[in-house]
């Protein structure tokens, strides 16, 4: 980053020239006068190395404050499917595997392991398909608890769902809107509004809900309460 009038170089973070107090701007015009640098280093002696700190670290804070992206919140019932699937796959490919070494050692396949390192070969491709096995089941025992928080996630969605329609119709929520903010007439923002009212009172009610299983009750409980407007 670079100041327009001195020419003056900043690290990434800087927004303002801490001597001309002008925008910075990725690169300098090719009518730069590079005598400016010299200029502007030497004047630079004026500025306070408090004044410099205190825009260091105000351009610090406002990156600090750029919310991290989280991740995309998945149902314990799509974490169970997955998890099935990882251990069919691996306890199959495990009981493939060790037919396959039984049929080669007893010579009922034309491919066979001979020679000194014979046993070794056995010994590790063996090795390696009882490790499969052993992390297929363990996937599959992984699986009756997910399939049982999944069990409870449908039970507390349709709770929380039966309670917010027996409070507040597609009427009431739009009614409270208009009663906070007078201008609304942005199909936009009367989405945002909504969901953000949405929340606000289901998260009063489920004190302990996690946020975003919240996010995702919200989607589907506002096409239910929404889906004619």
């Amino acid at each position: 980053m670079f100041c327009p009038k001195c020419g003056l170089e900043y690290r990434e973070g800087f927004n303002e020239c801490a001597y001309c107090h002008l925008p910075l701007v990725d690169e300098l015009p090719d009518d730069f006068d590079p005598e400016a640098i010299q200029s502007a280093a030497e004047n630079m002696n004026d500025v306070s190395p408090e004044e410099i700190n205190k825009e260091s670290t105000e351009a610090d804070a406002e990156q600090e404050e750029i919310p991290a992206p989280t991740k995309a919140f998945r149902t314990a019932a799509e974490r169970a499917n997955d998890m099935k699937s990882s251990g069919i796959t691996l306890i199959f490919v495990a009981v493939l595997g060790i037919a396959f070494l039984f049929l080669c050692y007893n010579g009922a396949l034309p491919i066979t392991f001979s020679g000194p390192g014979a046993v070794m070969s056995y010994g590790v491709m063996g090795l390696l398909f009882v490790i499969f096995f052993i992390a297929g089941v363990r996937s599959m025992a992984k699986v009756n608890r997910l399939e049982e928080e999944a069990d409870r996630e449908q039970e507390k969605q349709a709770e929380i769902k039966e309670w917010f329609s027996a409070n507040y119709s597609s009427e009431a929520i739009d009614e409270i809107i208009r009663s906070e903010e007078e201008n609304n007439e942005d199909l936009a923002d009367l989405y945002f509004e909504r969901i953000k009212l949405m929340k606000l009172k289901i998260s009063e009610h489920f004190v302990d809900i996690d946020t975003q299983f919240l996010d995702y009750v919200i989607e589907d409980l506002y096409t239910d309460i929404f889906e004619d407007k």
